[in-house]
């Protein structure tokens, strides 16, 4: 017994075609957001009462253009936290090839000082 494949072709075929007309293109839509400059950012907040810690890529950590140990950041956010307002917060500004694990300890730090308002700034 021989089966005739040729109409199932043709029924394939026609499937397809019709599929590929009736197919529609929809553009999808986006919003488009403006991201903000960090160095415009970091310039309006130079009046603002946070601590800035600024991370480098190499997971160093600056504050005030002095750079400092991992081991002096509890002490650091301690007499900040107690000689600043209660309002003060930290903010962090994290190379984007630094390790998450530098930001996550400056932030553990920060909440065991008691800081509430913490802010990442990635550049």
């Amino acid at each position: 017994m021989r089966i005739d494949l040729v109409s199932l072709q043709d029924i394939v075929f026609v499937c397809c075609i019709f599929m590929i007309l009736t197919f529609s293109y929809s553009h999808e839509n986006t919003l488009d957001v403006d991201m903000p400059n960090p160095e415009t950012y970091l310039w309006c907040c130079d009046g603002c009462t946070s601590l800035m810690i600024t991370v480098d890529r190499n997971n160093g950590m600056w504050v005030a253009d002095r750079f400092i140990d991992i081991r002096e950041l509890p002490i650091l956010l301690s007499a900040a936290k107690h000689n600043g307002s209660a309002s003060m917060g930290v903010m962090i500004r994290a190379e984007k090839t630094s390790s998450v694990s530098t930001y996550t300890h400056i932030v553990d730090v920060a909440r065991e000082s008691g800081f509430e308002n913490i802010q990442l700034v990635a550049y």
